[in-house]
């Protein structure tokens, strides 16, 4: 299981859709092309299971066959999206009108893995009717070599460090706001400088993404995996607000 597929919710009952592999528009590609994209999308529908579970009838409970029939047609050729995010909208409004039984969460995750050029995906983690569960836009390993590290070598050399940073969203972007612009500005950002520390780093980063329009709080976790010889990597992980850099 990966860290995108656990359901954040106090509700125990949820019928799950995992990984189900689109090909949508939503915007152009890591190559500026505007054509349709891989996208992994995953569901999951937050509905009482009891009637089912008594009866054991399937008629009492959401058909997953039916909705995943109904998702699948978020790619038709007609169907065009700004973004990954409007995408995970559209696929969320989807689940919320299913006539199979009464919905009272949806959490969506739509990963694009073709998105960003040096990064392994953008994921888009949004829910529906909670309230206390944030939406998230997240660039998931981006790797781009820097200089960091205090060995003179390391002093010379760049080295490869794999970040991931999640945005925790104030409301909804357009698409100017994700994710391209975000890219693009932390990729300056993190090859335009050099540190000794990941710990200076991270809050480097997270100083410039807590600034954006529509973004608060940022989760930011950076690995250097040449830093240990007989291990896969060393790394920090940090949360910052807006406030933490006030005055500073």
């Amino acid at each position: 299981m990966s860290k995108y597929d656990s359901p954040r919710s106090g509700h125990s009952d949820c019928i799950s859709l995992s990984a189900l592999t689109l090909r949508a528009h939503i915007g152009a590609d890591c190559w500026d092309r505007d054509r349709p994209q891989p996208v992994l999308l995953t569901v999951h529908v937050f509905t009482s299971l009891l009637p089912a579970a008594l009866s054991d009838d399937v008629t009492k409970t959401i058909h997953y066959g039916h909705l995943a029939s109904a998702l699948y047609d978020l790619e038709h050729p007609n169907r065009q999206f700004e973004s990954l995010l409007h995408l995970a909208e559209a696929a969320a409004d989807v689940v919320l009108r299913n006539p199979d039984a009464p919905v009272t969460q949806v959490r969506i995750i739509a990963e694009a893995p073709k998105l960003l050029l040096h990064a392994k995906s953008l994921v888009a983690d949004i829910n529906e009717h909670s309230p206390s569960a944030p939406d998230t836009i997240c660039i998931n390993a981006l790797s781009l070599p820097i200089i960091i590290g205090v060995n003179p070598q390391e002093r010379l050399l760049k080295q490869i460090v794999t970040t991931s940073i999640s945005f925790y969203l104030v409301a909804r972007p357009g698409p100017i706001s994700e994710p391209k612009p975000v890219l693009f500005l932390h990729s300056d950002h993190i090859s335009s400088i050099s540190f000794l520390t990941l710990e200076a780093f991270v809050a480097s980063v997270a100083r410039v993404a807590c600034f954006l329009d529509g973004c608060d709080l940022v989760s930011i976790t950076a690995q250097k995996p040449s830093a240990v010889a007989f291990g896969v990597a060393s790394g920090v992980s940090i949360s910052r607000c807006r406030a933490d850099f006030v005055g500073l």
